[in-house]
């Protein structure tokens, strides 16, 4: 049967790529329910096949030519285009999210397509204050920012002329997203069957059971992994600050069984290591690893993971095998971040030949180390091993890897036997994962259910 495509297209600068990963992973779930009517297509620069031989608006389609446009702004409105992008009167556009969103608005005044969603988010912005360059440079955006929000959505006397909807969070955001495109969706049915539409059976697009049962989530399992939208963005963000201050490290804890390991890789690793949700970041390398992973040493475990295929391999192409790393890990771990520099950049450039090429920013590798609290229960762990260990990954931090690790919270007064550990969570290098929520846990139910075809019997009393 056919469907008609709908292209929903995904307006924002680049302080918001978490924003951006969720309208993707919400049109799909949209998909899901609406499949048997639309082939929802979104519209993301990032997946598009964009030319070094142009800049990126001349090579995507524009705003104009789309169904629905989903503007979300935070604290900047993004860089200038080229003198060629020009309004009637010969004045240049701020940048290219003021191009979509007027070249939105004026095909919608024209032609009365496409719909108009614009986003805020109302969170103070991540500004950094230690380069003063940039401070100044984020602030003239925010005021660039403040001046389009004011120009187009109100009046002289402060009352709105236009609807925009603000949110704190990235999983209120969500919500947010959700319920509206929805009802967009079931307008246009509407319209199309002349009345309000029942929904078909949603397709399955996930094989077999998507619920894991007592195993965790991997890495594999991102699109059925749901319901900690708001403790992903948090953690992401916490990582992207504490890089900001040098030190991306950063600990969960939880009760036993809460969902910290699933959380740590089909949640954070599956999301921050996704094209343009970190800013700056280019090719990402990841390793996990769990204390009870090592034969004997944790270093040495720590080390054949970083350098196992689908991590860092390029270390032992330079020469850095897995016991010569471990060693320096154990011994000399302020000396890591060379190698682990150049083997990243190594990795970088060998990508920039591949299709698709790796995103242009800075190459980076973050470790997850599940269970933590192995360090304390673990019989073939000495002292001296747990202090090199947790000295090595903090070396590891200070020298630009990203650090995520988990741990029971009944092992939290374990940290202050190991002064660096305790040194490495102070403060924003900790996240307190709390139980779900009500609306988390009917999320943890009814998405993923809905991505393998499977429906709710409804009692007619209620509806």
């Amino acid at each position: 049967m056919f469907r008609p495509p709908l292209r929903i297209f995904i307006s924002s600068p680049g302080d918001v790529g978490l924003e951006r990963e969720i309208c993707s992973r919400v049109i799909e779930r949209l998909q899901g329910k609406f499949g048997a009517h639309f082939e929802l297509q979104p519209v993301r620069w990032e997946n598009q096949a964009v030319r070094a031989t142009s800049t990126f608006q001349p090579q995507i389609v524009p705003p104009s030519q789309t169904d629905i446009v989903v503007c979300v702004l935070w604290s900047r409105l993004g860089t200038p285009l080229p003198e060629e992008f020009q309004r009637p009167d010969g004045s240049r556009y701020g940048s290219g999210t003021e191009w979509e969103f007027e070249e939105a608005l004026r095909a919608h005044q024209e032609h009365g397509t496409p719909d108009l969603l614009v986003y805020r988010r109302t969170q103070a912005p991540l500004i950094s204050i230690h380069d003063d360059k940039q401070y100044a440079e984020r602030r003239t955006q925010y005021q660039a920012l403040e001046a389009f929000v004011h120009k187009w959505f109100f009046n002289e006397d402060g009352t709105f002329k236009a609807a925009f909807k603000g949110y704190e969070t990235v999983d209120a955001f969500e919500r947010l997203l959700e319920a509206d495109l929805q009802q967009l969706l079931l307008e246009r049915l509407s319209r199309q069957a002349g009345t309000r539409p029942g929904l078909e059976p949603p397709p399955p697009h996930w094989p077999g059971s998507p619920f894991r049962g007592l195993n965790a989530f991997e890495l594999e399992h991102a699109k059925v992994f749901c319901g900690r939208t708001r403790a992903i963005g948090d953690i992401c963000e916490g990582l992207v600050r504490r890089a900001d201050a040098g030190c991306p490290f950063l600990l969960i804890f939880g009760m036993s069984g809460c969902g910290k390991s699933s959380l740590a890789r089909a949640g954070v690793l599956a999301t921050l290591t996704r094209p343009g949700v970190v800013e700056g970041a280019g090719l990402w390398r990841r390793c996990q690893f769990r204390p009870s992973d090592a034969a004997a040493n944790l270093c040495q475990g720590l080390a054949a993971a970083i350098v196992a295929d689908g991590a860092l391999a390029e270390l032992r192409t330079a020469g850095v095998d897995a016991a010569q790393l471990g060693t320096m890990l154990a011994e000399a771990p302020q000396h890591v971040a060379v190698p682990l520099g150049m083997a990243l950049r190594r990795a970088a450039e060998d990508g920039a030949g591949q299709s698709p090429p790796p995103e242009p920013g800075t190459p980076r590798l973050i470790v997850v180390v599940d269970q933590l609290e192995e360090l304390f229960t673990l019989a073939a762990v000495t002292d001296e091993q747990r202090r090199q260990f947790v000295r090595a990954l903090g070396a590891l931090a200070r020298g630009g890897v990203w650090v995520l690790a988990t741990m029971r919270s009944d092992f939290y007064h374990r940290c202050a036997e190991l002064s660096e550990l305790a040194a490495l969570k102070e403060g924003a290098g900790q996240y307190d994962l709390l139980p779900p929520t009500f609306d988390e846990i009917d999320q943890m139910i009814t998405y993923p259910a809905r991505a393998a075809g499977l429906c709710f019997e409804r009692d007619p009393r209620t509806e």
